[in-house]
Formats: C-alpha cells, sequence, structure tokens
C-alpha cells in the first residue's frame, strides 16, 4: 500500500470566490488544519509585499519566528507519527493565511521539509501544493500574479 501525505497551503482570504471552473472556494477538506492568520507574522518589512513563500527572503523571514518553526517541525513530527503507527493511507494538511502566499506557503514548505528529513524509510510519499499563489493577493491590489507551481525541491 502506498502511503501519501499531501500539503496544501490556501488563503482564507479565497473562501467565497470562484476558481477557474466557476466552483465556490472554501478551506481544503483535511485531516489536520492550521490557521496561521493570527498565529505567525506574515512580516515587519514592506519590503515582503511582493515575493510569495517560495522566495528565500520570505521563507527565512517566517520561520525566523519561534512559533513559526516549532508549529511547522511538531505538525511534522505528529504527522510523521501518524503515517508510522497508524493504518492511514493518506493524510492531508492544510495550512491557511489570509492569502495564502506567504505564511502558508512557508509553513507548508517547512513541513514537508521535515517530513522528508523523518522519513529515512521511505513509507510514505509527499506531495505539496500551494493551492491559492496563482490568484490575485487580496491584501495587495494590483501586485504581479507568481506562478501557480512550486519549484521548491527536496
Amino acid at each position: 500500500m502506498i502511503k501519501i501525505v499531501k500539503i496544501t497551503s490556501f488563503g482564507y482570504g479565497h473562501t467565497g470566490t470562484k476558481d477557474e471552473n466557476d466552483t465556490l472556494l472554501a478551506a481544503p477538506l483535511a485531516d489536520i488544519t492550521l490557521d496561521v492568520r493570527r498565529m505567525v507574522p506574515a512580516s515587519d518589512d514592506a519590503d515582503l509585499d511582493g515575493p510569495t513563500g517560495l522566495d528565500e527572503v520570505v521563507y527565512e523571514r517566517v520561520l525566523t519566528n519561534a512559533v513559526a518553526r516549532s508549529l511547522a517541525v511538531q505538525t511534522a513530527v505528529g504527522a510523521h507519527m501518524l503515517m508510522n503507527d497508524s493504518d492511514l493511507a493518506h493524510l492531508t494538511i492544510a495550512i491557511g493565511s489570509s492569502g495564502g502566499h506567504r505564511r502558508a506557503v512557508v509553513i507548508a514548505r517547512q513541513i514537508v521539509t521535515t517530513l522528508a528529513e523523518l522519513n529515512v524509510d521511505n513509507v510514505y510519499a509527499l506531495a505539496i501544493e500551494h493551492r491559492d499563489l496563482g490568484r490575485p493577493d487580496p491584501q495587495i491590489s494590483g501586485q504581479p500574479q507568481p506562478p501557480a507551481h512550486d519549484d521548491f525541491t527536496l
């Protein structure tokens, strides 16, 4: 049996809008959902309004916050334990921030990185999706839109 852990970042600010298929967006269905809108500051600097969580400057800035790093690592440890010590075939973790462009993306990437380090016996496969990265950021008007894929590799 192939076990899979899927990590999805998303933006709560897109809830109630429609996607390209005219489907109403909601928070993704998940076994574990983290709401990081109020827990982790997006940034202290206005220079982070353009880059996303795929950019190293944002990634490093968010993870300098001890709460952000601990949340990601502890979520990964819990997920790893579930996949090793249970009959679960699939586990979905969703991380939501306001727009789904910075904080949620960074936390998702850190969870995947930690899971890859823990999964030395290749008990499960990892998948990551950034659902709202290609959508306009609801907090920034006139922003050019980044690609909807993640070039992040392990």
